[in-house]
């Protein structure tokens, strides 16, 4: 399948593209570790414009985000695993977002972010 399915349906106004990377592939689906959100988002196959087994973990991808289908898909994870990603930081209930038109790019595509100084340990005190 080509991915094109769901995707033309999308509204373009409430999309945005994004890249990131496979984080993990499991039975029909996988989810996107993305470059500009902290979270991992849900995909099924069927958005992708590759054929399933050459899908791979790590393989740099772009993508549009949007609100997930009335399916049951459209998980999405915080990267730190705790299961909490529906509910923002306010506590509030999110709406659940999947990635529709998933592309995989050439390897070095994505810009990560990078810390300046990745052994520098701070310390101090959060006052409010």
């Amino acid at each position: 399948r080509n991915g094109n399915n769901r995707a033309n349906n999308l509204d373009r106004d409430r999309t945005t593209l994004e890249y990131g990377r496979i984080q993990s592939l499991l039975d029909k689906f996988g989810f996107i570790y993305c470059a500009d959100r902290p979270i991992e988002i849900f995909f099924h196959y069927s958005e992708s414009n590759q054929p399933i087994h050459s899908l791979q973990v790590g393989q740099e991808v772009q993508f549009y985000v949007g609100p997930a289908q009335e399916t049951g898909g459209g998980r999405d994870r915080d990267r730190d695993g705790n299961g909490n990603s529906n509910i923002n930081g306010n506590g509030e209930k999110r709406d659940k977002l999947s990635a529709y038109s998933v592309t995989v790019v050439e390897q070095g595509t994505v810009q990560w972010e990078t810390e300046d100084e990745p052994t520098k340990v701070s310390r101090g005190r959060v006052e409010r």
